[in-house]
């Protein structure tokens, strides 16, 4: 790392993460704005199309694809991008800590606490991120059989914070350890401490990659269980 600034290079990249936590945060948006009007656009040619078509079997397919398409308009209204904007900035204000606490004091036990505290503070947000997409396959599952009575989501802070099993405790704990040894071997990394620092980034990148994989599978196996109190709560 020679001929390098390090503290100029964690203060451009704390910026950096910063600008691109308020980048994030302004995609959702737009992805959600866009992502209605594509399919307020889409239902309208769905119910177009369903009262000219004449046969049975093309109705049937028709009529299927216009009852998912407004369970993800519905959905849109009752889950708006706004439950995930706290997660996001955790996302990138704990590691971006982590990067900075490392840098200033690579002790081993500086190493651990900043490694900790940034799991603790990420791993919550992603907890109640994990319960909300939950509720949301619940209610699509709903919505779409519609069998008996379409349940409202509960995404008030009691039902976040407290709900659903512990596995996604375990799968929140798990996501946030990985970004944080991938923040701390980050630190390292640009330290000076290049083969431990690279080893630990490429472990916690490989490890929040997985992590994303069980999680959305958690989430789509929720989606026939009554949330967010389950009655397996005790099982898992």
């Amino acid at each position: 790392m020679e001929g390098v600034d390090t503290a100029e290079a964690l203060e451009w990249l704390y910026r950096v993460l910063a600008a691109l936590a308020a980048l994030l945060g302004a995609l959702l948006t737009l992805n959600q704005l866009t992502r209605s009007a594509i399919l307020r656009r889409r239902e309208e040619w769905l119910r177009s199309a369903l009262s000219a078509e004449g046969n049975p079997n093309r109705q049937q397919l028709l009529r299927e694809l216009l009852d998912r398409t407004t369970a993800y308009l519905v959905a849109g209204i009752l889950f708006p991008r706004r439950y995930y904007f706290i997660a996001i900035a955790w996302l990138v204000a704990a590691p971006a800590q982590a990067v900075m606490w490392t840098h200033n004091d690579r002790e081993g036990w500086s190493l651990l606490w900043s490694a900790l505290l940034a799991m603790l503070c990420i791993s919550m947000p992603i907890r109640q991120v994990i319960r909300v997409l939950s509720e949301r396959e619940r209610f699509l599952h709903d919505y779409l059989q519609a069998a008996g009575e379409i349940r409202k989501p509960r995404t008030d802070i009691l039902a976040a914070m407290e709900g659903g099993t512990r596995k996604e405790f375990l799968l929140a704990y798990l996501a946030g350890a990985s970004v944080a040894v991938a923040a701390v071997g980050l630190s390292l990394f640009l330290s000076g401490s290049s083969s431990l620092g690279f080893w630990m980034v490429v472990i916690g990148i490989g490890g929040a990659i997985v992590l994303v994989a069980m999680i959305r599978g958690y989430v789509r196996s929720r989606a026939t269980i009554s949330g967010p109190y389950p009655p397996d709560h005790e099982g898992l």
